[in-house]
């Protein structure tokens, strides 16, 4: 559980960001 989400926000620490604001 926190290990998928650790290596999914660290190297797209940005993306995800980005992603989540046009997302929503």
């Amino acid at each position: 559980m926190a290990e998928p989400l650790i290596q999914y926000a660290e190297p797209d620490s940005t993306t995800v960001e980005v992603n989540h604001e046009p997302l929503l």
